[in-house]
C-alpha cells in the first residue's frame, strides 16, 4: 500500500438557526420577504435621516429583521452615521444609547425599545457582548489555511477558519484576550487581541517533525509508527 504525506485536514462546518417571538402592540417589520441569511459586517452612510429610515436601511443591507413600536419614534429625531465594515450590533451600540434606546437580538431578529427617562441604557443582545476578533490564517507562502482552530486561551470558546483562512470570533466584554491558533502539521501560535486591535493576520510555521510522521489512511490520518504491513 502506498502512503502520501499530507499538509491539510478536512474540516466541519456548523450552522445554527432559530426563531424569536416578541410582545404585543403595533410593531414595525420593514421587510416582507427577509433574506435567508445575515451579513457579518456592512457599510452604511446616513446623514440626518429619521430613525425609521435608519432602521429600514440597516435591515435592507444586513438581512436582519427589525421590530419596534412606532410610538417610540419621536418627531424630528434624526440619525447621522458613517460605518465601514462594521457589524449591525456595533452600529446600534453607537447610535441607540444617546437616544435612551436599547435592543434585544436573537438569531435574525432585532427588537428596538425605548427606555424610561430615568433608566440606564442596556442591551440584551444574546448573540454578541463585547467585540469581534477577526483575521486570516496563512502559511509562510501566504496560502490560506482552511480549518485552522482559533481558541480563546484558557476557555472553551473558539472557531475554525473558512475556505479562505478567515475567522470571526465573538469576545465577551471589552478586556484583551489571547487567542491560540493551531493547525495540523504546523506550530501553534498565540496572539493578543483587544477591542481596538482586533484584526490580525496570522502566519503559521510548519512543524517538519510532525509532518514527516503523518500519512493518509483513506479519509483519515495516522502516524507512521501505527502502520504495519
Amino acid at each position: 500500500m502506498k502512503h502520501t504525506s499530507i499538509r491539510k485536514k478536512e474540516t466541519l462546518k456548523l450552522f445554527l438557526s432559530a426563531a424569536l417571538c416578541f410582545g404585543s402592540g403595533t410593531m414595525a417589520a420593514e421587510t416582507a420577504d427577509p433574506a435567508p441569511s445575515v451579513k457579518q459586517t456592512i457599510s452604511i452612510s446616513q446623514s440626518n435621516v429619521s430613525l425609521d429610515s435608519f432602521f429600514r436601511a440597516l435591515e435592507q443591507q444586513s438581512g436582519y429583521l427589525f421590530f419596534y413600536n412606532k410610538s417610540i419614534l419621536r418627531n424630528n429625531e434624526t440619525v447621522t452615521v458613517n460605518a465601514q465594515d462594521e457589524s449591525v450590533t456595533e452600529i446600534l451600540n453607537r447610535v441607540l444609547p444617546s437616544r435612551n434606546m436599547t435592543y434585544s437580538l436573537k438569531d435574525r431578529q432585532i427588537v428596538i425599545s425605548r427606555l424610561s427617562d430615568n433608566s440606564q441604557p442596556r442591551n440584551t443582545n444574546t448573540q454578541q457582548s463585547g467585540y469581534e476578533a477577526k483575521g486570516v490564517v496563512v502559511d509562510v507562502n501566504g496560502m490560506p489555511l482552511m480549518g485552522a482552530t482559533v481558541m480563546i486561551k484558557g476557555a472553551s470558546t473558539g472557531t475554525i477558519t473558512d475556505l479562505d483562512g478567515n475567522y470571526t470570533l465573538k469576545i465577551k466584554g471589552n478586556e484583551p484576550v489571547q487567542l491560540v491558533i493551531s493547525y495540523v502539521g504546523y506550530l501553534p501560535k498565540t496572539i493578543k487581541v483587544d477591542s481596538v486591535d482586533k484584526t490580525k493576520r496570522v502566519v503559521l510555521q510548519e512543524n517538519s517533525q510532525v509532518m514527516d510522521e503523518v500519512v493518509v489512511v483513506g479519509y483519515g490520518t495516522q502516524k507512521k509508527l501505527n502502520m504495519t504491513g
